[in-house]
């Protein structure tokens, strides 16, 4: 089965099923990278794990918390081993403030002993404090810059939260399709598809619509180039 194409000039030729399946209509941008399992709450995810390799039962884990199967083979073979360690940024921050602050203070008595006595020992430990205080700003460098950041809000957050509405308005639209076919008859069968497809079809591309816009605010609000957001 062919996947969704955004752009409406595409020139191949799409069919889409009349299974209705959600993956036909949704944005290979969208349904590439997003894992649902990690766009959980940390606590609702690390449950989910613990039960998930406690009995490694996928069927049953997939049917507890709403997931496909691909859902959580998809998690195991790109999230699991490539995950981030979870970092208290703001403890984090307040330590490397605190350590600045000493740093300043024995700067500040360097100075003084050096305006008095000039010699080797005070020389090297000024340059040592100087070189501390260094490797600190470089540790506050490496905390997350508003890219990285709305990579994380993108990516664990707005994809998932569309792909999964997206996907259960197309399940619900299947449900809907079939007990038109019964009420109007098998005669109307292929007309009824036809509308139904055509429904589907425009959901994925305003759903891709709105993921871009999002994507737009959320740059925005970060003071980031959208462009910067985009893969």
């Amino acid at each position: 089965m062919a996947q969704y194409r955004k752009d409406p000039n595409d020139p191949v030729d799409i069919q889409f099923g009349n299974d209705l399946n959600p993956t036909d209509y949704i944005d290979v941008n969208l349904s590439n990278k997003v894992c649902l399992v990690c766009s959980l709450p940390f606590e609702k995810r690390k449950d989910f794990e613990y039960k998930l390799f406690q009995s490694f039962n996928k069927e049953k884990s997939a049917l507890d918390y709403g997931f496909e199967i691909a859902d959580i083979d998809n998690h195991l073979e790109k999230c699991i081993l490539e995950r981030e360690t979870v970092i208290p940024i703001g403890q984090l921050i307040n330590n490397l403030v605190g350590q600045l602050n000493n740093y300043l203070a024995e700067l500040d008595r360097f100075r003084l002993a050096l305006n008095t006595e000039r010699n080797p020992d005070s020389m090297s430990a000024y340059t040592g404090a100087f070189k501390e205080l260094r490797q600190t700003i470089e540790a506050l460098s490496k905390l997350k810059t508003p890219h990285t950041l709305g990579g994380q809000i993108k990516n664990e957050a707005v994809r998932p939260l569309i792909m999964s509405m997206l996907k259960s308005m197309i399940e619900k639209l299947k449900e809907l399709r079939g007990e038109v076919v019964e009420m109007a008859g098998e005669d109307n069968k292929s007309a009824i598809d036809s509308k139904f497809k055509a429904a589907a079809q425009s959901w994925g591309q305003h759903a891709t619509k709105k993921h871009e816009e999002s994507l737009a605010k959320i740059a925005e609000i970060l003071g980031l180039d959208p462009a910067e957001l985009a893969d």
